[in-house]
């Protein structure tokens, strides 16, 4: 990008379809809708430059709204160039004048360019969401392997407290938050992203897969309320990170992967770093894998359009299956499947989530 830009957006041509939407989601923000108002009437940050790091979403272009309302001069980028909603950035450059330097899939060069870019607006606040680029920068430091791992750590346990309303607890098992303290994370994503790896997003792997937020990882896991006898199968091996901390938790972890090249990847890294109990395969995860069924529990980590049966058949009574449910980039939810002793199945939505979709090798299979 020109170093002199006031912005770097993908499309301006959305502007108009992002607007709608901002517009759309500050009616479900009564709190915000106000104090843009009373904002709007005080400025009470008159003149104040202010930089963000941000998730460019509707939600957060309501909130840059606010603080220009507020008399603030602002300038954003994009915390997770993966959730970049590109509609959204060029709707706040165009239709509210917010310079925004994001782009949906920016390469990591592109994003610490953008970092810079807002930092170069000379900022008196700044706000990070999740991966404190911005006050990391600014702050010259190094950042260690301990302290990474630390703040993603403390990032999800923030997240867990924000969400407690949707995903009925105040805090995750503990000996899940070890074993998130234990797995290296940067040890599971391509060698130009280590950087980011301690970051609370997903990141790219390859193959059009990626490697799931760590908040996002530790709760699928602890929904599934594994105990040390436990068997579990994993549908979507990526990169291997979720499989390696499923594996501190339960007996045994048969993963299936459809991408042959993530799979022999993720065998040959556990082999490295001494993670046993886990049996991989490349196949088709819709129907999953028989032999060893049943399982205690079952995870996905790729949103389905709908629970696969045979995932259900798999499942031993008692046991738990974690699924993302959803069309690719609209909206999905992360769906818990529960079923009991006499083999009923019982099913709840949990939180809203974001993943990339399932491959279904045999599109006729049945719903």
């Amino acid at each position: 990008m020109d170093p002199r830009a006031d912005f770097d957006i993908k499309y301006p041509a959305l502007a108009e379809q992002g607007d709608g939407r901002i517009e759309w989601a500050l009616q479900e923000m009564p709190v915000l809708r106000q104090l843009m108002g009373r904002f709007g009437r005080q400025r009470p940050l008159e003149g104040i430059r202010l930089s963000g790091c941000l998730h460019i979403t509707t939600e957060t272009a309501n909130l840059a709204r606010a603080l220009k309302a507020a008399g603030a001069d602002l300038a954003l980028c994009a915390s997770n160039p993966l959730s970049t909603q590109d509609d959204v950035a060029a709707a706040l450059v165009e239709r509210h004048g917010i310079p925004v330097f994001a782009i949906r899939g920016e390469s990591t060069d592109v994003y610490y360019q953008h970092i810079n870019a807002v930092l170069n607006h000379r900022p008196v606040i700044t706000m990070d969401d999740g991966a404190a680029e911005l006050s990391f920068i600014l702050g010259g430091g190094h950042m260690s392997l301990k302290d990474g791992q630390q703040r993603m750590i403390e990032d999800i346990e923030s997240e867990v407290a924000f969400t407690r309303h949707m995903i009925g607890r105040d805090y995750l098992d503990r000996q899940v938050m070890t074993a998130m303290r234990e797995v290296p994370r940067d040890a599971f994503v391509p060698p130009d992203l280590k950087d980011a790896a301690f970051d609370n997003g997903p990141l790219p792997i390859g193959h059009g897969q990626t490697i799931s937020q760590p908040y996002i990882v530790a709760l699928m896991t602890d929904m599934l309320q594994l105990r040390s006898e436990h068997r579990v199968l994993e549908i979507g091996t990526g990169s291997g990170y979720q499989t390696a901390i499923l594996s501190r938790l339960c007996r045994q972890v048969y993963s299936m992967e459809v991408v042959p090249e993530l799979s022999e990847a993720a065998q040959r890294l556990f082999q490295q770093l001494g993670y046993d109990h886990i049996q991989t395969r490349t196949g088709d995860g819709y129907q999953g894998w028989l032999e060893h069924a049943p399982y205690d529990g079952i995870i996905v980590t790729a949103a389905a359009g709908y629970v696969p049966p045979a995932l259900v058949e798999q499942l031993k009574p008692g046991g738990r299956l974690v699924n993302p449910v959803g069309e690719p980039y609209s909206h999905q939810e992360l769906i818990l499947v529960e079923k009991d002793p006499q083999g009923e199945i019982h099913s709840r939505d949990i939180l809203g989530v974001a993943f990339v979709p399932m491959v279904d090798t045999n599109p006729t299979t049945e719903q």
